[in-house]
């Protein structure tokens, strides 16, 4: 795995919050509880804007035990714009 990415994990007692942080720096962006899907997009595109090209790796956790890559943030990026309603 490169020096720099974004991870992402999921936190609280039903891991329904998620987490995304970049690494090295620990800037984190967290879904707080009562966030709509929607917000959480919005927050989420706005976060991984910052960060075009790197890719973004889900935390080894209870299930999995290898950081699963799920794509750049350009590409996650593109798919919250398909799912949100209104241009961004």
């Amino acid at each position: 795995m490169a020096d720099e990415f974004i991870a992402l994990d999921y936190c609280g007692w039903n891991q329904t919050y998620g987490r995304f942080t970049h690494i090295p720096s620990g800037d984190t962006l967290l879904c707080l509880p009562g966030m709509g899907q929607r917000e959480w997009d919005e927050a989420q595109w706005l976060f991984l804007q910052q960060y075009p090209g790197l890719n973004v790796h889900m935390c080894p956790g209870a299930y999995t035990t290898d950081a699963k890559l799920l794509g750049s943030a350009d590409e996650i990026c593109e798919r919250l714009v398909k799912r949100l309603p209104a241009p961004m």
